[in-house]
């Protein structure tokens, strides 16, 4: 876990490129160490549940909480010298001084998992599903070829995958339906 301290001096929200915060943070930095000019920076991060199409296995991946905007740390005077990097501040011209509590509240918020948007695990999913679609209850199905007919539910199949039997010509004939087709009659 990482430490962070915001500190007691302000901090300023600059919006900078979407997709580019790092890069511009990084520049921000290598051109405020060359001056001789204290920086500090900020931008809060978040992990998403990512499918990869070709293999449909899920991966953590990390994304900025807050798209375009990065928290940084300079005295008022200096801000010339990041112009070239940042888009505007929040508050144009006259710059919003932020509190550094607030900083430090985002922060906790970071390593609290509240900018966290991930999924549950395939077997998670899974028993969710069967408490949602029991085996045996009856089902009516809501879209697709078999819309407006009835099925019974057989097994739950995979996450989003139900198998339930539907009266086709007299008999029951197994079908797997995805959840969204399925709902409680």
């Amino acid at each position: 876990m990482k430490i962070f301290d915001a500190g007691r001096e302000f901090w300023f929200v600059a919006q900078v490129m979407p997709g580019e915060e790092r890069a511009a943070v990084a520049e921000m930095e290598r051109l405020c160490s060359r001056n001789d000019i204290y920086l500090r920076t900020y931008v809060p991060h978040g992990r998403r549940e990512v499918k990869n199409h070709r293999t449909h296995r899920y991966h953590v991946r990390e994304y900025p909480a807050l798209p375009g905007y990065a928290f940084i740390s300079i005295n008022r005077d200096k801000m010339h010298v990041i112009r070239d990097h940042v888009v505007r501040y929040l508050g144009g011209e006259r710059p919003i001084a932020i509190h550094p509590d607030e900083i430090q509240a985002v922060y906790t918020d970071e390593i609290n998992g509240e900018f966290d948007q991930l999924g549950q695990s395939k077997k998670q999913r899974i028993a969710k599903l069967e408490e949602k679609f029991p085996v045996g209850s009856e089902l009516r199905v809501v879209d697709g070829c078999f819309i407006g007919l009835s099925a019974v539910v057989k097994e739950v199949t995979g996450p989003g995958r139900i198998a339930a039997l539907v009266e086709l010509f007299g008999r029951m004939t197994p079908v797997e339906f995805e959840k969204k087709q399925l709902q409680a009659s």
